[in-house]
């Protein structure tokens, strides 16, 4: 059962303080994929931590998101809570795919100007070649 959550939280997922306290994680997608840490509950009892999972999340909208999640379980006068932190990574996420954009335009960029050089310096060679099967001679316009 939750029973607080910060500002931060309340404004990644969309959801007012009465929405989610005293509720059973009422933003986490039922059908969320926990490959990256085998089974979170799991690791909670053997470890009492599981730490950076991805957990995928479902703002008041309806809208899907996926943040790292770590959890780990704390004991207060013999009962068990578990304190959670979801880190909001949206902006190095986007900073990751421009980063890649602007990699991929470089070299789609280098390409271009490698294929415009080659053709260049082939051109130019072409024309200082003597024609083929006179010895000296001397194109025209030269």
């Amino acid at each position: 059962m939750v029973f607080d959550v910060n500002y931060a939280f309340l404004e990644m997922t969309g959801c007012e303080r009465e929405d989610v306290i005293g509720r059973e994680s009422p933003t986490i997608d039922p059908g969320v994929n926990y490959s990256e840490c085998e089974n979170p509950a799991a690791s909670l009892r053997k470890h009492k931590k599981c730490r950076d999972f991805r957990a995928k999340f479902r703002r008041r909208n309806g809208e899907i998101f996926s943040r790292p999640l770590s959890v780990a379980t704390i004991e207060i006068d013999g009962v068990s809570f578990a304190i959670s932190v979801l880190r909001d990574n949206s902006d190095a996420e986007a900073a990751t795919q421009r980063l890649s954009a602007a990699a991929e335009a470089l070299c789609l960029s280098e390409a271009r100007y490698r294929t415009a050089f080659q053709t260049s310096q082939r051109r130019r060679s072409n024309r200082h070649a003597k024609p083929a099967g006179v010895p000296g001679a001397v194109r025209e316009g030269e």
